[in-house]
């Protein structure tokens, strides 16, 4: 229910209701706009069950997250999930056992030696919190001297609906490999991502492209992806399952 009401509030903003939400941080989605006001019923939350609400979305989750957050956050059966028994730690980008506290903004000798780097994150992810890459990259932006300066060796990618694991529907397998191997070895930037929903694959292989799984018959719908802050929309007409249907567009303000 929650999940269902905060995509209905949102779900507009790529101008196509898809059921994702493309940019949470622009949401106006609140859990107190669920609050009972009498009797508890399945349609409310109790002001406890806000406050708990509130606790995920403070700690880094976005809005569109909430269907990764059983087992995670909660247990079936109301107890803590795993994230919540650990909430004492403190999620900084990246995870330091996976990159060593690889949060140095300062990437000038990296450039100069020619490295390219791609990022992406899920906007839905319920483990790895989708503004900590932002903020990463944004102060990156300001000490290598602007957005131009940047993006001519690091590009940032935020995927909308995408989850830590493909459950919260969308498009999140993308052949990032081909695109860093053509910036790299042919000097071809990566304008646009191409993000495809699979209909079947491995439990996590969101991120990863398996050719056999890459058929057109087990693709589902198909998103373009551009480089952070540019955001795709639908363009109004078109199949609304094709990339070509959709648009840049850059939003004016970044909510916080």
């Amino acid at each position: 229910m929650l999940n269902e009401r905060a995509v209905a509030r949102c779900d507009m903003d790529d101008n196509l209701k898809d059921g994702i939400i493309s940019d949470p941080n622009r949401c106006d989605f609140s859990p107190e706009q669920l609050l009972c006001k009498g009797a508890k019923t399945p349609d409310c939350l109790t002001q406890e069950q806000v406050d708990a609400v509130k606790g995920v979305y403070a700690a880094g989750a976005r809005p569109g997250s909430e269907k990764a957050w059983l087992g995670a956050y909660i247990l079936k059966d109301g107890s803590m999930g795993r994230y919540g028994r650990n909430w004492g730690n403190s999620y900084h980008y990246p995870y330091a056992w996976v990159y060593n506290d690889a949060t140095n903004p300062d990437l000038r000798a990296f450039k100069a030696a020619g490295g390219k780097l791609i990022v992406y994150q899920g906007w839905a992810d319920e483990a790895t919190y989708p503004n900590n890459p932002v903020i990463y990259y944004e102060t990156v932006e300001r000490l290598m001297g602007g957005r131009v300066n940047t993006q001519d060796f690091f590009r940032l990618f935020m995927i909308p609906g995408e989850s830590h694991i493909p459950v919260n529907g969308g498009a999140e397998t993308v052949d990032y490999l081909s695109y860093m191997e053509a910036w790299v070895e042919r000097g071809v930037a990566p304008d646009v991502l191409l993000a495809q929903k699979l209909r079947k694959h491995e439990r996590f292989a969101g991120p990863v492209t398996f050719q056999m799984y890459l058929a057109k018959d087990n693709v589902a719908f198909e998103r373009p992806v551009y480089p952070y802050p540019v955001q795709a929309r639908y363009k109004g007409k078109g199949d609304p399952n094709s990339a070509e249907s959709f648009e840049a567009y850059t939003p004016k303000v970044r909510a916080q």
